[in-house]
C-alpha cells in the first residue's frame, strides 16, 4: 500500500510553489541550457584519441539530448492542459 499523506489534495498547478508562468519560463531556461551543453559536448565527442573519454562524452551528450527531449515534451504537454474555470 502506498501512502498519499500530504498529496491527496494536490493536483495540477496546485502543487507548484511558483506561478505557472514562472514555471514555464524556468523550463524554457532549462531547455536553453541543455541545448548549450549539448552544443559544447558535441565539439569534444570525436577526435580526442582516447576511446574511453570519447565514449563518456558521447554518453553525456546522449543524456543531455534525452533530457532536452523529455523537458520539451513536458513543456508541450503543459500548454495542452485545460485551464480551470
Amino acid at each position: 500500500m502506498g501512502s498519499s499523506i500530504g498529496t491527496a489534495h494536490l493536483s495540477g498547478s496546485a502543487c507548484l510553489k511558483v506561478s505557472s508562468a514562472e514555471f514555464v519560463e524556468l523550463v524554457r531556461e532549462v531547455i536553453d541550457i541543455l541545448e548549450q551543453v549539448s552544443s559544447m559536448l558535441s565539439k569534444f565527442s570525436s577526435g580526442l584519441g582516447n576511446f574511453c573519454i570519447s565514449h563518456a562524452i558521447a554518453d553525456c551528450l546522449d543524456l543531455c539530448l534525452i533530457c532536452h527531449l523529455m523537458t520539451s515534451l513536458g513543456l508541450n504537454l503543459l500548454h495542452k492542459i485545460p485551464k480551470p474555470f
